[in-house]
């Protein structure tokens, strides 16, 4: 839901979105690769991240805030 929200701009705005667990989102799923590629060009490519550790999550979103949409 958050993809399709960052995508389209739904809110007006696009957050970081992080991804928790290699194995599951990657390995299993391969969503995040589909969402990765989705995002390519468009501003919140530079949003999404995929980690294991919980310390790497924080940083993330504390250096990645929530932006205001503008066209792609």
């Amino acid at each position: 839901m958050d993809a399709c929200q960052n995508h389209y701009g739904t809110f007006g705005f696009v957050s970081p979105m992080v991804f928790l667990g290699q194995e599951r989102w990657s390995e299993r799923t391969g969503l995040y690769d589909l969402i990765k590629k989705e995002a390519a060009g468009r501003k919140y490519s530079g949003m999404l991240t995929l980690t294991d550790d919980e310390e790497e999550v924080v940083e993330f979103i504390r250096g990645h805030p929530p932006m205001a949409k503008s066209e792609d």
